[in-house]
């Protein structure tokens, strides 16, 4: 299966209007799709360091309980072992005067609100870029990637030297990409991966520990949405009040940070689901069906004031 993937994916390597960027990532992907090896093979070789063996058969662990709390078929993502130390870098963007996101148009799952690059040089570039665009902008580097399902997504070096907890919650909630993305509503889809993967993580440490949610930054969103919004404030004014405020909290003043925390923390509506229906099988039906829907939002406000 994964041969035949990587023969269509050189198949559209040679379509022209792919371009450069879309052509690196290609062959990016054949790389790893060529080189990495099946963790099985991995826990049986001596030389194999034992401490990241048992980072391993954690992710394995991991992933079993996703199968059988989600009730789906136990994935092939992370059962693969890339040995190349491979770093990716993301680029956001958003307006300087509104948390309007720059969407970047991609094949096949078209619209998203951030692009990744192998090169922090490259990330670094496109970032400048939409500086002169009038953007603020972040560049990151990432822990984790998914290709939503496309490809058998590698366990790399850095994986294994994370601690235990953030291994198993990184690993969850990109599993939780694999089945249940919304490629128009980034919000959507990053938020319920937030959701699922601290429930599970709490459930796989059998605690009740969940990660605290910021009081202050949805306080400071909307005192800040309300300065973006004021008719009687030149442009000017409303860039040195940005930075009168930020400051106020020692944050930069740059849009991308409080973008990027909503985007992937707007989990109000999935908690009332859960505490709606306390059970894994009914809240996953919900999403499945949200996620076929156009407007998954509106779906699950709809399961919410529904008597069923």
């Amino acid at each position: 299966m994964e041969l035949k993937k990587i023969r269509i994916l050189l198949l559209l390597l040679l379509i022209p209007l792919t371009g450069c960027y879309y052509l690196s990532w290609g062959i990016q992907q054949i790389k790893v799709s060529s080189g990495k090896i099946h963790v099985q093979n991995v826990l049986t070789d001596e030389k194999f360091e034992q401490d990241k063996k048992e980072k391993i058969r954690l992710v394995i662990k991991a992933k079993e309980l996703f199968s059988k709390t989600i009730g789906i078929p136990f994935s092939e993502n992370y059962s693969y072992y890339y040995p190349k130390e491979t770093k990716y870098y993301v680029v956001t963007a958003c307006k300087k005067l509104a948390f309007s996101s720059y969407y970047w148009d991609y094949p096949l799952i078209g619209k998203l609100p951030y692009k990744s690059f192998m090169s922090q040089d490259d990330a670094d570039s496109e970032a400048k870029s939409l500086q002169s665009m009038e953007y603020d902008t972040l560049v990151n580097a990432v822990r984790g990637y998914s290709t939503l399902g496309y490809f058998a997504d590698p366990l790399f070096p850095h994986h294994l030297e994370m601690s235990d907890r953030d291994l198993v919650e990184l690993i969850l909630h990109e599993l939780v990409h694999e089945y249940f993305y919304f490629s128009d509503d980034t919000v959507f889809s990053e938020s319920l991966a937030t959701f699922i993967s601290d429930k599970l993580t709490a459930q796989f440490y059998n605690d009740s520990f969940e990660p605290k949610k910021s009081l202050f930054l949805p306080t400071l969103y909307k005192l800040l949405n309300y300065v973006y919004d004021m008719p009687l404030y030149s442009n000017i004014e409303k860039l040195e009040w940005k930075v009168k405020i930020y400051s106020t909290f020692n944050f930069e003043p740059n849009n991308c940070l409080l973008k990027d925390y909503f985007i992937y923390n707007s989990t109000e509506q999935f908690q009332r689901l859960w505490d709606k229906y306390r059970s894994w099988k009914d809240f996953i039906d919900v999403i499945k069906e949200a996620v076929k829907s156009d407007y998954p939002w509106n779906i699950i406000k709809r399961r919410l004031v529904s008597k069923s």
